[in-house]
């Protein structure tokens, strides 16, 4: 693991993670990394590695130090996380078999324990998912089945968590299917970029709609993506 200071262009190693692991997901609460599920990348077996696939481990950028914490209850890779309030929430992907999940769980920092959480109406992977205005919005990613279709798809569909509600419901679909991509959240918009398609998409929650807003120059998946103020960005090629 590395951490790159954007105002002086340094990048610096940092302790590696208690294990080497692909397909995982991560996610950030206060001075904390936290890293989930994920399979062994020496590994091609669907079997191999369950307990990696539920492991949890926490990063401290102030001792430096990975610490072991509670597991999830199901095996997943190809997931994603999102915190939002002091809790992660860990949706979908593929389990240790490689069937695709619609399920979720969720970790309550304070206390190191894990609680299952209503599913997803589709099973899920290498999707996006963000937290805007207090909600969980899960985007696209890929299925075995999806709803009224017969074959290997990729899904067009969105969907939003209510954490007070306990509830998720369908929003505004995708103007194109697509996995592997990434989000962020900006000036109250989700943006949506990459995977397989070179569009750059934004949501308004507002109007409850998709608009294609630029595109980028070379396909991307499975990538990773933040926002860094433009003023500290001289001199990096973009």
């Amino acid at each position: 693991m590395y951490s790159l200071d954007v105002a002086t262009k340094d990048v610096t190693a940092l302790p590696q993670m208690v294990h080497g692991r692909k397909d995982f997901a991560t996610a950030v609460v206060g001075d904390h990394v936290f890293i989930s599920g994920g399979k062994n990348p020496c590994s091609n077996a669907a079997t191999e590695d369950i307990d990696l696939q539920t492991s949890v481990h926490r990063y401290d950028f102030n001792t430096r130090n990975w610490a072991y914490l509670s597991h999830m209850s199901e095996c997943r890779h190809l997931h994603d996380t999102v915190a939002l309030d002091g809790v992660i929430y860990a949706i979908g992907g593929k389990n240790d078999k490689e069937v695709f999940l619609n399920s979720m769980e969720t970790f309550n920092v304070a206390r190191n324990r894990w609680t299952a959480a209503p599913p997803m109406a589709e099973k899920r992977a290498r999707f996006a998912a963000v937290a805007l205005g207090g909600y969980i919005y899960a985007i696209g990613g890929t299925c075995d089945i999806i709803s009224n279709s017969n074959s290997n798809s990729t899904h067009d569909s969105v969907e939003r968590y209510d954490p007070e509600a306990q509830t998720w419901t369908y929003v505004a679909s995708l103007p194109e299917a697509r996995f592997g991509h990434k989000a962020i959240v900006h000036d109250d918009k989700i943006v949506c970029v990459g995977g397989n398609h070179l569009s750059v998409l934004e949501y308004s929650p507002d109007r409850d709609s998709w608009t294609i807003i630029g595109s980028i120059s070379t396909k991307r998946f499975d990538f990773n993506m933040l926002i860094a103020p433009m003023h500290l960005l001289t001199g990096f090629n973009v």
